[in-house]
């Protein structure tokens, strides 16, 4: 089940993408797509730079169903049928860019941390289709 190309695009509104992680799952049947999209979105604060993105994302229709206590934030969109989780980057890092790569998360961090210079400022947007 894949998260729509379109989606892309419209959570980046406003904000430029660094890296862009696509990783199946490996537990379930059908497979789930998840994408790990960084975005840069020129705020030198990530808490100001998160808070942006989810004003965005609602703007466009997104419907914010969690917080987790100024980690992140969980969305969702029936329109696009996709779960959106908001967070900061360095922390994700920080938990998955090391060890073997069994797992999705860690392979795309693995990938991101390649990629990214100073993750300290930028933002990873987790999305997967709801299906």
């Amino acid at each position: 089940m894949r998260v729509a190309d379109s989606v892309r695009q419209e959570i980046a509104y406003g904000g430029e993408i660094l890296v862009v992680a696509e990783e199946l799952t490996n537990a379930s049947n059908p497979l789930f797509e998840y994408e790990y999209i960084v975005l840069d979105r020129k705020q030198n604060d990530v808490g100001a730079a998160i808070d942006q993105q989810v004003r965005g994302m609602r703007a466009a229709g997104w419907i914010a169903e969690s917080t987790g206590e100024g980690k992140g934030y969980h969305l969702n969109s029936d329109r696009h049928q996709t779960i959106a989780f908001v967070e900061p980057l360095a922390p994700f890092l920080q938990e998955w860019a090391t060890g073997s790569s069994i797992f999705p998360e860690q392979r795309a961090a693995l990938l991101i941390a390649k990629e990214t210079t100073d993750p300290s400022r930028l933002i990873l947007v987790t999305m997967h289709h709801m299906g």
